[in-house]
This record gives C-alpha cells, structure tokens and sequence, in this order.
C-alpha cells in the first residue's frame, strides 16, 4: 500500500491522507484525493525522481499546480548566466534562512518557468567534497578537468513550475517547505514505526491507519509545541514522551489519584503551558 499525504502550509501538519494500491503511483490519484478532501488550493511538490516531460503533461492537462525540480544536466537549464563574472548574469536575489540565494529566470511555453537557484553556501561545500573526493580516491575516476567542467553547477537547483505571479522567493519557499512533509513521513515510519503492518484484510488496515494518522497529528501538534516555548533544542518530541509516560493514575480504596510526577516533568509542563488533571 501507498499512504498519500495532504500537508497544510498555514496549519503546518498533515489534514488528509489515504491509502493507494501499492502499484498506483500516478497524478490521477492526486487530484481525486484533492477532490475527496475538498481541497481547490495546492500544490503538488515533487523530488527529482519524479520528473520526465510526459508527468509535467499529465500534470499540465489535470490543471494541478506543481512545483518539480529537474535533474542538474537536463537540457532545459541554461547555465550560461552562471558562468559570467561574478554575478552579472543573476536576475534576482534574496535572503533565505539568513542566507542570500541568487536565482535566474528562464520561460518555457506559456504555461512553464524554470528557474535555477544558487546557493554560495552549498556551492562551497559541493566543491569541498569533490576536490577532497580527488584527493582521496584510490582510482583516477575523478580529475581537476571535470571539477573545472561541473564548477558551475555547484550549488544550484533547478525547479519548473506552473506557478505564475510568483517572486522567486515564494517558489523557493514552497519548494524547501516540503521538508515537513519528509519529517511527517521520517516520524512515521521510525517514531511510530508504522511503515509495516500485520493487518489482514482492508477494514483493520484502513482502522490501523486512523488510529496511526491521529498519532501523527499528534506527534505535529506536539512539535508544534516545542517550537512555540522555543524548547525543541532542549527536548525532542520522544523526550517529552518519555516525561509524559511516568505520569499514572493509581487506584486506592475505589478512587483514582495522580501519582507523584518529578520536578524536571512539572518546571517542562508548565513551560509548555499543560495541565495534568
């Protein structure tokens, strides 16, 4: 099976999801699913894998929007701006995540852009790596030659898109804002380790994936949580987990009681702003 996720911008957590036949992989089921959910307003994100010209049709024709990054020696990307002087041949830039990003701008059609990002930071890493590669191989796979070939791409992402009346920005924007879909997805499978199931026919498997979708949300609501009190470089959501679970309620003469909670537990729940009642 096949678990398609909807993942809220302004709520920051996953409002939809449903299971696929695991051989279905396909953007019809993306846009009956954005249909079921009632949702007018999304875009589909995709990873590199994803791209080839005849997926950007069938996406072209459903009327999605999508954002979709392309593979770095794709034919589409023209790299000649990047390889003038200094900047020149840059269009735009802005800051992101205190760091500038550079950017040109290329149309396609009528209907797609391209746009190719540079990032100094990662570019510097990129050249770092593949020179300390040369330095360190033990055969001659790799040369200076082809680090001065390839030096222009370093650093940079390519996205097409159908997105209009958007800055550069906002593309990049959205498209690095999948990252909370993938930690929806890491804290699936490893917090919760709900990516295998034992479930033997198609009603306990769609119960098992409700009750694993609330927890979901609980784990992002959660998360939520520590970012607001600025505490998710003190404690992950497991810490606050492992807190949680000594509290009990123990039963004496037929009635309950709260068992006793440590002093780190209660100074973090009131940080959080919680009430154990």
């Amino acid at each position: 099976a096949n678990l398609l996720l909807l993942f809220s911008q302004t709520q920051h957590e996953p409002v939809y999801y449903r299971l696929l036949p695991g051989n279905i992989r396909n953007v019809k089921s993306v846009k009956l699913s954005l249909k079921e959910a009632g949702i007018n307003d999304a875009v589909f994100i995709s990873d590199k894998g994803f791209y080839s010209e005849d997926n950007a049709t069938e996406l072209d024709e459903s009327g999605l929007k999508y954002i979709t990054p392309i593979k770095r020696n794709h034919t589409l990307i023209d790299y000649k701006p990047l390889q003038k002087r200094g900047k020149k041949g840059l269009s735009h830039h802005f800051k992101f995540q205190e760091r500038f990003i550079f950017c040109t701008v290329k149309k396609i059609d009528e209907k797609r852009t391209l746009y190719t990002f540079l990032d100094d930071r990662l570019k510097l890493e990129e050249e770092q790596s593949y020179l300390n590669r040369i330095e360190t191989q033990k055969e001659d796979k790799l040369n200076i030659k082809d680090f001065h070939k390839k030096a222009h791409a370093f650093g940079t992402m390519s996205i097409l898109t159908n997105l209009k009346e958007k800055t550069p920005s906002e593309i990049y924007g959205y498209y690095k804002s999948r990252m909370e879909v993938e930690t929806a997805f890491d804290a699936f499978k490893n917090t919760l380790e709900a990516d295998r199931t034992y479930m033997q026919n198609d009603q306990a498997l769609e119960i098992w994936m409700f009750i694993n979708y609330l927890a979901l949300l609980a784990y992002w609501r959660i998360l939520k949580l520590l970012v607001k009190n600025e505490l998710l470089t003190k404690f992950s959501i497991k810490d606050l987990l492992i807190h949680v679970s000594y509290i009990k309620k123990i039963r004496i003469n037929n009635q309950w009681h709260l068992s006793e909670i440590t002093d780190k537990t209660k100074k973090l729940l009131v940080k959080l702003g919680c009430a154990i009642t």
